[in-house]
């Protein structure tokens, strides 16, 4: 019994001390944001029932609770609790009122979607990145909310919501990601310090396209992704005499984009000799050979690049890249199209191009191969290291060729 009560002390020490409420205030909090960023944004909720003193300094630390997300039926007694935790902090808001097309029981009731959405609109002056998504059904919904004053808004992502119209009044605006939806003007000149447009999945007319370079002055990163660009007569003639040089365009991205005649007809216009970055990616189902073509042909009039690069992905799927001097300036496309794509590269590629570097044999072997057809009078160089066969031996013209180059090397 002795012994039994001169362990009890020292295990109710033990049971009561808590070796993290040494911290400072401080630290604590650096570690509560970096459990919200784990939890990818969320709240770090679960940290409130640790210890009174945890409760009471995240608590009392506004930015701690300003990233919110809210999915299908999640409580809308949460969103409400959460921003009135967030104080005057910025609020980074991440909601979908959608849910999941597979399970339609996840979707929001439309009365907790009027709620959720009047809510934001309630508080629209201290959002700094506000993240829609919604139905089309639902867009209405939401008026209020992309007409509301937000002096402090960064950055806007709207997802599958139908049509809409974006009559926000942010003048801080720099960033906008559309998503499978549509506006229903693209005249963006209400945000004048917007300088990335992210566009996926979405449909424009050549002249839209115009309207949205000539309404934004500070645009320097425009994405597309898996859309398309298309043009009447009319607008195909209003494009060819429309004046694009006042396209400040520092980063270009374009992904899977279909119309590909006038995609080409847009980067000629472009001046893409500017460009910092721009990246090309062909989808498998595109038309190749009759659009895209065009496509490579036009970068290589314009950018003139006087070496390219050539190499594949070690994964399963076997993207072949083509760089065009700078790495930041790149095509890409599937394996199962890369004769075609190749030939293609090869024949514009005679213009300007004088070294091409392909990074392993079987490059090697295609790029020579189209090569010898398209640019029978084509200086062509490799790089050594590149060409061995299958037991990583040099052919003998390569040995020949590193030979002369030790030679001259020890001459020198």
């Amino acid at each position: 019994m002795g012994a039994v009560s001169s362990v009890l002390p020292f295990s109710s020490f033990w049971n009561s001390y808590r070796p993290f409420d040494a911290l400072p205030d401080e630290l604590l909090v650096l570690i509560f944001e970096h459990v919200g960023k784990l939890l990818i944004g969320r709240p770090p909720i679960a940290c409130l029932r640790v210890s009174k003193r945890w409760r009471a300094i995240a608590q009392t630390t506004p930015r701690l609770w300003s990233s919110i997300s809210l999915y299908g039926q999640h409580p809308l007694r949460g969103l409400e609790s959460l921003i009135a935790l967030s104080l005057s902090a910025p609020l980074n808001l991440d909601l979908d009122v959608a849910g999941d097309a597979t399970y339609p029981g996840t979707a929001c009731h439309p009365w907790r979607a009027v709620q959720v959405a009047n809510v934001v609109a309630e508080n629209m002056h201290r959002v700094a990145r506000l993240q829609l998504r919604f139905h089309p059904h639902q867009a209405s919904l939401f008026d209020n909310v992309l007409s509301s004053t937000a002096p402090i808004l960064d950055e806007v992502v709207l997802m599958c919501g139908g049509v809409v119209d974006l009559d926000l009044d942010a003048p801080g605006l720099r960033r906008l990601e559309v998503d499978r939806m549509q506006l229903r003007q693209w005249d963006l000149s209400a945000f004048p310090l917007l300088s990335e447009l992210c566009l996926r999945s979405v449909d424009l007319e050549l002249p839209e396209l115009h309207s949205i370079i000539s309404s934004l002055q500070r645009l320097e990163t425009l994405v597309l992704d898996e859309g398309s660009v298309q043009a009447s007569w009319d607008g195909l003639a209003h494009s060819v005499t429309a004046d694009w040089s006042h396209a400040f365009l520092r980063r270009l991205v374009i992904t899977n984009a279909f119309g590909g005649s006038v995609l080409g007809l847009f980067l000629l216009k472009l001046p893409l000799a500017d460009l910092e970055h721009f990246e090309l990616t062909f989808d498998p189902f595109t038309e190749y050979t009759s659009t895209m073509s065009s496509v490579v042909d036009t970068l290589f009039i314009v950018l003139k690049p006087t070496s390219i690069r050539v190499w594949r992905t070690k994964d399963k799927d076997k993207i072949w890249h083509v760089q065009l001097d700078d790495p930041r300036r790149s095509i890409a496309f599937p394996q199962r199209v890369g004769g075609p794509i190749i030939s293609t590269v090869l024949e514009a590629a005679a213009r300007s191009v004088r070294k091409i570097f392909a990074d392993d044999a079987f490059c090697n072997q295609i790029v020579r191969r189209h090569a010898k057809d398209a640019l029978p009078e084509f200086q062509y160089f490799e790089e050594l290291e590149f060409i061995r066969d299958a037991k990583g031996r040099l052919p003998s013209r390569a040995n020949e060729a590193l030979e002369a180059c030790l030679e001259v090397s020890q001459r020198d």
